[in-house]
């Protein structure tokens, strides 16, 4: 068990603008992040990194359940960056099927990717059980050590935080190990 603490946040979301594809864009705090939110794009999520990388921020599905190789690789990911097995096989394919309620989903797992390469995971629950009304929660965030400190965690946690405000969260708690 990891320790909980909470942190108040006021979440708030802007305007949307179309953007190269018509979709609307929201942004939030950084001006480098984007959130499609057009019935096509309303699980994809992306940042322009400073170094030219882009990473692509998407809720898992059953549909990426189904590819072992992604599988291996948020067990990987994750069980390596927490230094014990936090998770296992199952418990990913639970974790990854929870999202295809969409934007009903209670609890998803986003994925970071830096082109075809999976770089980092992070779960976010719109109302866990154990916190107030309208507080959201994030926790389980995860990249490759390898690529740590490249602004993958700070792209999966604006994700979250972005979901979470969306739903009309105006709290998020966050949970550290």
């Amino acid at each position: 068990f990891g320790t909980r603490f909470s942190l108040t946040a006021t979440l708030q979301k802007s305007a949307g603008a179309p953007c190269h594809d018509g979709c609307q864009c929201v942004s939030i705090a950084c001006s480098r992040i984007f959130v499609k939110t057009s019935r096509w794009h309303s699980t994809v999520f992306g940042l322009v990194m400073a170094a030219s990388q882009q990473v692509l921020v998407v809720m898992g599905t059953s549909e990426h359940a189904s590819k072992p190789t992604i599988v291996e690789e948020i067990l990987r990911i994750v069980n390596t960056a927490f230094g014990h097995q936090r998770l296992t096989q199952p418990e990913v394919m639970q974790r990854l099927a929870m999202g295809n309620a969409g934007s009903e989903a209670n609890r998803v797992l986003h994925m970071a990717f830096c082109g075809e390469v999976l770089v980092g995971c992070m779960s976010s629950t719109l109302q866990p059980p154990w916190t107030p009304r309208d507080c959201g929660h994030w926790g389980m965030l995860a990249v490759d050590p390898s690529r740590q400190g490249q602004g993958f965690a700070t792209a999966l946690v604006q994700a979250g935080e972005q979901r979470l405000a969306e739903a009309g969260c105006k709290q998020v708690q966050i949970e550290y190990h």
